[in-house]
């Protein structure tokens, strides 16, 4: 199915490219008239808006916030709640028990890119007025949901709807806390005007908001407002304090009413319109009233025929992914939306499944296919079958030898990529069900929970509750656990392979751990390139390395014959871990500190280095650390906790910090 989240990607581009506008200083920044000029532009930068709202969808968790794992993989989730049943997930992560949710800083940061929105739309020349409108209409939609998420959390919350300069006086942007009223208020108001700027704009589109999707949100606001105001004052709810006496938080009951007639007549409007109703709305049996329920999830766009169900989706979808039928609709979508990205396509699509190959060659003939390691390519000839139909690279499966010599029996042209680094899967080509059975999350579609990590035992039929241990020659119980694969010591077989792109395992990782291993790999081919002698030299160094990251012992795996019981890991399911990930430097404030957002604990005094894209590992103690309102902190306890940093150097933008352990850590 089409995201949201993927228009991300079209993004991208205002970051880097090679196009002369790019080439202006300063070059991160892009005019909003050229932004605004092209209908890719303005849906890259309106899909990145979306991307950031805060909806309790599947990148949710209760304890961190809206679009957990945005960055990484928006549909991986990576640190929903879900996972912690299994430590593969975020081994390097220490200290995540503690409850630490704010949505307060990426609220505002989101209201601030609206206000900036509100104010550039009128200054444009090179949209028309009516495009100006829809443009209006959606940035008062988003702005209006962004409160209507703060005010749930928060209550009365600061209503800033210009955005704010900084002068070198932070007291001038202090705002005060508008009273919970005002707050939900204005959500309505946003939600009004949104209603009034759209029109028919997006008027059959549910993956993007509009009218009918504006006052949705306006009877879903209204109602909350109505229960709070009915409720704050009953008898048995313990209300009080200064926030209460101040009306920051909690409405007068006299209210309450009003609010209910706000939700109804949104809903009726909605109703009223004769474009929506229930899907299959008098089921003959429950089995049918059950089966229609599943295919609004499963199924929707064919749910939208007549009058349709669905108002506002968020939708998700991985090319990787073996489609169902109701995938190829999204799927279509998706590609084209790709294609149209001119001249800042993908420069490549990984395809798993035949007719998501065959609608990428129809709908996005510009962008190259390459076939995933998922499509079990263990010979030539499955090499030769997908270049003759369109194909430019193809990823190997692990199952494959260097012995088996793909290169010598394909053309010169099709390209070879190959797994060298990473975790083992105990299924074929990645194919595993386990982790889609027990926690609902498919390792087909990026979200693998690793239960072949996990420790297992057998329960006979008539002796329920009564577990009997799974032993392997009696040295544990771990039956499905491999090794994690390492080629850093053989990269010259790798190359003679005739391999053109070596690939990293890296899914649900740390920025550490694919730092580390990328920066590592990277120089060791340089080396070898430039002298084999050279190569054979650093190699306690590429180890060393290697080995600082979270792994799990290392085996070479398929590449010199069938592996063995030495490739299991039998007795535990233990990663070993040499150094603890800190976080990544920002930008430097005005005393001199480096922005940084924790990753795990670290305190003054603490020796740490700071690791450097050339291969450089600088040794520091930390002088100080600050919050944001530059009080000064001893250490920095709080998951994701925004503070800065005194290490006594010059740090570099996008340098990892982290500390070495004097004894590799069991992640048990």
């Amino acid at each position: 199915m089409k995201i949201y989240s993927y228009l991300l990607l079209g993004a991208m581009f205002l970051l880097g490219g090679c196009s002369d506008l790019l080439d202006i200083d300063p070059k991160n920044k892009i005019p909003a008239d050229e932004l605004f000029s092209t209908p890719e532009g303005v849906q890259a930068h309106m899909a990145n808006l979306y991307g950031r709202l805060p909806i309790e969808d599947f990148t949710y968790s209760p304890n961190r916030g809206f679009n957990v794992g945005v960055g990484t993989d928006v549909n991986n989730a990576g640190f929903m709640a879900a996972h912690f049943c299994d430590e593969a997930i975020h081994p390097e992560y220490n200290d995540f028990g503690e409850e630490w949710f704010d949505y307060w800083e990426d609220g505002y940061k989101l209201i601030r890119d609206l206000n900036s929105l509100l104010v550039t739309i009128p200054t444009l020349t090179s949209i028309t007025e009516q495009q100006k409108n829809e443009i209006n209409a959606e940035t008062h939609f988003l702005r209006a949901y962004t409160y209507f998420a703060l005010a749930k959390r928060y209550g009365g919350v600061p209503i800033i709807k210009e955005p704010q300069e900084y002068n070198g006086n932070i007291e001038e942007l202090r705002v005060p806390r508008n009273t919970e009223k005002d707050t939900w208020d204005f959500v309505l108001e946003e939600c009004d005007q949104a209603v009034s700027l759209f029109g028919d704009a997006n008027e059959n589109d549910v993956l993007r908001a509009n009218k009918w999707v504006a006052l949705a949100l306006k009877s879903r606001a209204a109602l909350y407002a109505a229960s709070v105001a009915k409720f704050t004052h009953q008898p048995y709810v313990s209300f009080s304090g200064p926030a209460v006496d101040q009306k920051l938080v909690g409405i007068e009951v006299i209210s309450a009413d009003h609010y209910y007639d706000e939700c109804i007549s949104a809903s009726q409007e909605i109703m009223n319109s004769g474009k929506f109703g229930l899907y299959k709305p008098s089921p003959a049996t429950p089995e049918e009233a059950t089966t229609n329920y599943q295919k609004l999830f499963e199924q929707p766009f064919q749910c939208l025929d007549g009058l349709k169900e669905p108002i506002f989706m968020k939708a998700y979808a991985a090319n990787t992914i073996l489609a169902h039928n109701y995938d190829l609709d999204g799927v279509r979508e998706y590609l084209t939306e790709l294609e149209n990205m001119k001249p800042d396509r993908p420069d490549g699509l990984i395809i798993a499944d035949p007719a998501v190959f065959t609608i990428a060659g129809e709908v996005a003939p510009h962008i190259d296919r390459h076939i995933s390691t998922q499509a079990n390519n263990t010979n030539y000839g499955t090499f030769q079958f997908w270049q003759k139909l369109g194909a430019t690279r193809v990823v190997t499966a692990r199952e494959l030898s260097l012995r088996e010599e793909i290169r010598a029996n394909i053309p010169d042209d099709l390209e070879i990529e190959t797994f060298i680094h990473g975790a083992m899967c105990i299924s074929y080509s990645g194919r595993c069900l386990l982790s889609n059975y027990f926690t609902g999350r498919d390792a087909n579609q990026g979200a693998c929970t690793h239960p072949c990590r996990w420790k297992y035992s057998v329960v006979e039929e008539k002796r329920p509750g009564e577990y009997l241990p799974v032993y392997e020659n009696e040295r544990g119980t771990y039956i499905f656990n491999s090794k994690d694969l390492c080629m850093i010591e053989h990269i010259p077989d790798m190359i003679d392979a005739g391999i053109d792109s070596f690939k990293i395992e890296g899914r649900m990782k740390t920025a550490l751990y694919v730092a580390t291993v990328a920066r590592t790999y990277r120089k060791a081919i340089d080396d070898y390139l430039e002298s084999p002698e050279k190569y054979q030299e650093n190699m306690p160094w590429y180890l060393e390395q290697i080995k600082s990251c979270t792994y799990r012992q290392f085996t070479t795996g398929f590449f010199y014959g069938k592996p063995s019981e030495e490739t299991q890991i039998y007795d535990n399911n233990t990663y070993e871990k040499g150094y603890t990930y800190l976080g990544i430097a920002g930008p430097k404030n005005e005393s001199g500190m480096y922005r940084l957002e924790q990753r795990n604990k670290f305190s003054v005094g603490e020796t740490i280095e700071i690791m450097k894209p050339d291969g450089r590992n600088i040794e520091v103690t930390v002088r100080a650390m600050a919050d944001e309102k530059g009080e000064a902190m001893e250490s920095c306890p709080h998951p994701q906790q925004i503070f800065y940093v005194d290490l006594g150097v010059e740090v570099d933008e996008f340098d990892i910090l982290r500390r070495r352990e004097d004894e590799a850590i069991a992640l048990d």
